[in-house]
This record gives C-alpha cells, sequence and structure tokens, in this order.
C-alpha cells in the first residue's frame, strides 16, 4: 500500500494507465474461468498495439498526436524521423568500408565499379568488381 502511495504521489503521466491497467489485469488473474482467454486477447492486442506504434512513429503519427496534447518528446520526434533516412548514408559509406575491409588481404588490389540498386523487400543491393592477383571478380553485397 506504501508503494502505491509513492507511486501515485509522484504523479508521472504513466502512473494513471498503469494503475487502471493493473486493477483490469488483477481482476482477470482472480477469474480463473476467464484467465485463458484474457491471456490470449492481451497478447493479441499488444502485438497489434505495437505493430500500430511502430507504423505510427514511421509515418510520423505518433509525434503529431504528443505534440498535440502537449507532452514534450525531449528530442524523440527527431531521432524517430532519421529511422529509414540512411539510404544516402549506407550509399556514400559502402565502398568506403568495402576497400577498407578488403585492404587487409594483400591478394586483393582494388574494388571498383560500385553500381546501387534496390533488391526484393527494400534492400538495397551493392554490386562492384574486386580486382585480385588472379583476376577481376564481380560481387554483390545487400544489406
Amino acid at each position: 500500500m506504501l508503494c502505491a502511495f509513492f507511486f501515485l504521489v509522484g504523479m508521472k503521466r504513466i502512473a494513471i494507465p498503469a494503475v487502471v491497467l493493473f486493477v483490469v489485469h488483477s481482476f482477470f488473474l482472480k477469474n480463473k474461468k476467464f484467465l485463458k482467454p484474457f491471456l490470449i486477447l492481451q497478447g493479441l492486442l499488444w502485438v497489434a498495439f505495437f505493430f500500430l506504434y511502430v507504423y505510427g512513429v514511421r509515418t510520423g503519427e505518433v509525434s503529431k498526436i504528443m505534440n498535440m496534447v502537449g507532452i514534450d518528446m525531449m528530442g524523440r520526434d527527431y531521432l524517430w524521423q532519421l529511422v529509414g533516412e540512411d539510404y544516402d548514408f549506407i550509399v556514400s559509406e559502402l565502398p568506403r568500408r568495402i576497400r577498407d575491409a578488403f585492404s587487409r588481404d594483400s591478394r586483393i588490389l582494388s574494388a571498383d565499379h560500385f553500381v546501387f540498386s534496390d533488391g526484393s523487400g527494400g534492400k538495397l543491393v551493392c554490386s562492384f568488381d574486386v580486382h585480385t592477383v588472379f583476376g577481376t571478380i564481380s560481387e554483390e553485397v545487400g544489406t
């Protein structure tokens, strides 16, 4: 009881829905008849919620809702905007990283002719030529 008092005195925004969820959850845990269907339903609802949450973050809807309600995001909305925006970074950095990885092997002379394309499932595919002491090899990597 003392723990609940200090929890509510802190009055974090998360406290109110947490208490409501605890009361609902404890009601269903007392009723053995409803326990299994409740847990299955709860699991499905959590999975659906998190898929919707990730979709909302990706589309910017979560940030709009938080700003509309007046919740300070403390810079999280900027970080969320960066998710999925790394295409240009990968295209500019991947050739350097490949060359750097190959520089450790004395049999590989160079890597060039980097060509980027969109593969299946939204993956980035990079094709390039590797010049070795044995000849030239065409390679392809996907991220």
